[in-house]
């Protein structure tokens, strides 16, 4: 028991003050913009002020999208022509969009460069996915594919609430 409370502490603690945040201190002290990697009055690459826990969020969340991404590339016709299907204006070009959205997304998730504007990049590109791809309500004659969309779309919703916290931490 008392390993797994240890292990909780460690995998919650905050790092402590480092050089970098005096650095940032020092400069506006001095009158001095801050470096690059200070945004908002908080580092915002490299994870410097992440738990274990929330970088290990960002990790699965950023997976999540790279992964799809990568698979989805290979079948880029597919998806171009059932996007078609559904009236999407400039299909080809809103499916390039769509993929460059998660990978910049995605991997400013991973990397923590401004990992808020990448989780803002995801929300509206899975915002856009559920609307044009995963549209249920226009199911109504294959009851299997209503239902597989309103699952796609709820878990599509989920994922949105945990872009909405890493933007927000």
């Amino acid at each position: 028991m008392r390993s797994a409370t240890v292990l909780w502490k460690w995998a919650t603690a905050r790092p402590t003050t480092g050089k970098a945040e005096r650095s940032r201190d020092n400069n506006r002290k001095a009158g001095g913009l801050p470096p690059p990697a200070f945004v908002c009055g908080k580092e915002n690459m490299l994870h410097a002020d992440h738990t274990a826990l929330q970088i290990l969020g960002h990790t699965m969340i950023a997976f999540l999208f790279l992964y799809r991404c990568f698979t989805a590339m290979p079948r880029f016709a597919e998806h171009a022509g059932r996007l078609a299907k559904k009236h999407v204006p400039f299909p080809d070009l809103s499916l390039a969009i769509g993929f460059g959205m998660m990978l910049v997304g995605g991997a400013s998730i991973l990397f923590d460069f401004y990992s808020p504007i990448g989780a803002c990049l995801l929300i509206v590109f899975t915002m856009l996915a559920n609307v044009l791809y995963h549209d249920f309500w226009n199911h109504h004659d294959d009851l299997a594919e209503r239902n597989r969309a309103l699952y796609v779309f709820c878990n599509n919703t989920a994922v949105m609430g945990g872009l909405v916290l890493v933007a927000t931490l």
